[in-house]
């Protein structure tokens, strides 16, 4: 039997390229008390000017225990302008992502369900990946944010968690 390497490039590492030494993680909770409504906006916080999103995830209580209909996305508010950076060892463009404002920029949930789905990693509690398919750079410091587009059915007090995956420039 033969053994075959694989031949893509690998992570570079360092202080200046990758995650090594520099990988952070971003974390802030919003305990939703009230009924959620259609355009509800909830302020999480402010990630750092000058940083490099990966990805993340988020955490959330089944906070409709009903049939569920409730559907709240992961963004930003807008923040600078067209600002770019380029990364000296791959030379890759990026630019600023929150030039304008963007609800649904880390994570589009769809409906979010609490009850027996391959989405919940405990019992009542939902858990889905933010996967991006390139780093989102960010030249301001922005406001995260959770964006209701649909109500609950039946609306239970809860918590909304996100966690970003992060490196300073």
């Amino acid at each position: 039997m033969a053994a075959e390497t694989l031949s893509n490039s690998p992570l570079t590492v360092g202080p200046g390229s990758g995650l090594a030494g520099n990988a952070k993680i971003w974390h802030r909770k919003y305990d939703i008390a009230a009924d959620v409504e259609d355009g509800d906006i909830f302020e999480l916080g402010k990630i750092p000017a000058n940083c490099l999103v990966y990805g993340g995830w988020i955490a959330v209580d089944d906070i409709d225990t009903g049939t569920e209909a409730i559907d709240i996305d992961v963004g930003w508010a807008a923040a600078g302008g067209s600002d770019t950076y380029t990364d000296t060892q791959t030379g890759v463009t990026y630019t600023n992502a929150a030039a304008t404002a963007d609800p649904d920029g880390f994570v589009n949930t769809g409906v979010l369900t609490g009850d027996g789905s391959a989405e919940v990693y405990a019992a009542g509690k939902t858990l889905r990946w933010m996967v991006l398919p390139d780093p989102l750079y960010f030249s301001a410091e922005t406001m995260v944010q959770l964006e209701a587009n649909a109500a609950a059915g039946t609306f239970a007090a809860g918590t909304f968690g996100v966690y970003l995956m992060y490196r300073m420039l």
